[in-house]
Formats: structure tokens, sequence, C-alpha cells
């Protein structure tokens, strides 16, 4: 059996509920500059609770640009796990990416969602959360 199917097995359902969301639009202030730019994606959790039924986990998530351009997110989230068994936080990370896809793909429609409103047109990120972009 797959370890990635083992883990989702192991929920019964899930809730993420988007706490706060804060945006500083920087677009105009670098439109006319040429520079290179990389968007950043960092995470940060912190287990609430996590029993034979229940995981719940605070999470952060903040989207930037280096040097400071476009945009700067911070999306904070309380993510509920319902559990048929219980999940050790360190399968939890090891298992991230599959755990929080569709947290992943929410945090990317809404960051198109906005750039779109800011800037006429959709800036769209990859919808993938993993151990690389943990705090």
């Amino acid at each position: 059996m797959n370890d990635k199917m083992d883990i989702l097995r192991k929920i019964k359902g899930k809730k993420f509920v988007l706490l706060n969301l804060k945006l500083e639009n920087l677009f105009e202030s670098r439109k006319k500059e040429e520079v290179e730019i990389s968007q950043i994606s960092k995470y940060k959790y912190t287990i609430l609770e996590n029993t034979e039924e229940l995981l719940r986990i605070k999470f952060n998530a903040h989207l930037y640009f280096e040097p400071q351009a476009i945009y700067d997110i911070n999306l904070d989230y309380e993510l509920e796990f319902r559990l048929k068994e219980p999940i050790k936080e360190s399968d939890f990370r090891k298992h991230i990416s599959v755990i929080l896809s569709p947290l992943a793909n929410e945090i990317s429609y809404l960051t198109a969602f906005l750039t779109d409103r800011m800037m006429d047109q959709p800036l769209i990120i990859a919808p993938i959360i993993d151990e690389d972009n943990l705090d």
C-alpha cells in the first residue's frame, strides 16, 4: 500500500477556515522599474490539538516577492481534520503536500483572484505546499 494513500485513509473529514487575510499591494511601486524578482512562498504551522479523533492546526501562508514587489500576502487558517485513526506529527509533516493539497489549491485561487483585481491580470502560483517551503 502507498504511504500517501495510507495517510489520506486516516482522515474522515476536513475543514479549512480562513481567519485572517492581509494584502499589501506593491504593484504600483515597482511598475516602472525593471528588476528580476523571485516569488517566495513560506508556510508555518502549529498543532493546536492532536487526539485519536481530531487534528487541529493553525496554518500561515506568506506569499511575497524578493526584492519587494507586486504583493505581500499573509493568510491565516485554522485547519481541522476529523480522523479515523491518529496521525503523528512526523507523518503529517512527511505527507504535508498530499494532506494540504486542497488548501494549496485554495491559496492559489485566492492569489489569482486578488492579483487579478490589483493588476487586471491574475498571477497564478503553483498549488504546492511541501516540506521545502515550511519555515
